[in-house]
């Protein structure tokens, strides 16, 4: 099986701006609410309240934006996959730079995730379950985001968890043939030692 190197699509790019958009969004309207409902006290207008709440608002806006858009970019940037023989490898990171592998030997199952963005943009998420506990807060050891082909990946995947699990029976079933050998092998010379002994 040879190895196999792929990025995520840029439609990942515009789900993150679609994101961003919509937190800008949930901002606007938290804040139209305020304009609404703090006037309701009687002690100030609503002109006083919009003159200190929208630029407030917009603030925030401008700060999460030019925060979060070289930060969403960079992501993007650095996110690459392989799939070996023996492993997965997640190449992620925004500051620094994170390489995650998760041996096939450990991986118990796979699931193809889409959000509503994942829908409108053609994409989706693998996400990669194993045997051990995730220490991600996600409860998933490694995502793959931004795939245009996730179903034909996952099948692929399984396919690949497939074979190594079955390497490793392989293996284990020769490593006990061959330890039965030992055993039979140090069984026989007992054997003999006592029959020589028997016999003086």
């Amino acid at each position: 099986m040879e190895k196999i190197i792929f990025f995520p699509d840029k439609k990942l790019l515009t789900k993150s701006i679609l994101a961003l958009s919509t937190w800008t969004f949930f901002i606007l309207i938290i804040a139209l609410f305020l304009q609404i409902v703090i006037p309701l006290d009687g002690h100030r207008s609503s002109t006083e309240v919009a003159m200190t709440l929208w630029p407030i608002t917009i603030g925030v806006i401008v700060v999460l934006w030019i925060i979060s858009v070289p930060m969403i970019f960079v992501w993007f940037k650095n996110l690459k996959y392989e799939i070996s023989p023996e492993r997965i490898t997640i190449h992620k990171g925004i500051i620094s730079r994170n390489e995650q592998n998760i041996p096939f030997k450990a991986i118990t199952d796979f699931s193809y995730h889409l959000s509503p963005y994942d829908r409108l943009l053609g994409i989706g998420s693998l996400r990669i379950q194993t045997a051990g506990q995730s220490p991600t807060s996600t409860g998933f050891e490694g995502i793959f985001h931004g795939l245009t082909n996730g179903p034909e990946l996952l099948e692929e995947l399984r396919q690949r968890v497939k074979e190594n699990q079955l390497k490793v029976s392989i293996s284990n079933h020769e490593k006990d043939l061959s330890e039965r050998e030992i055993l039979n092998k140090i069984l026989a010379e007992l054997v003999s030692i006592k029959e020589i002994l028997k016999s003086k």
